[in-house]
């Protein structure tokens, strides 16, 4: 399960700046938190989540703001 305060932070910098491909590094930087730690605990329920896809492009549902305005996104 991905932490609450994970989801909240990223959240928060997906509303600033939506990157192009969400890395193990990126996830690193961002959560402060260990590379391998980001890329076992974080990044598969992103891909879950239908926020990543297999390569880590961003997907449509990493628009919280159309999220957060009750838009549905997505299939």
């Amino acid at each position: 399960m991905l932490p609450v305060s994970h989801w909240w932070e990223l959240r928060k910098q997906f509303k600033r700046s939506i990157p192009g491909v969400v890395t193990d590094n990126y996830l690193a930087t961002v959560l402060d938190m260990e590379i391998g730690s980001a890329r076992n605990n974080v990044l598969p329920y992103l891909k879950q989540l239908g926020i990543i896809d297999d390569e880590g492009k961003t997907l449509e549902r990493a628009n919280f703001s159309a999220i957060s305005r009750g838009c549905r996104v997505g299939p």
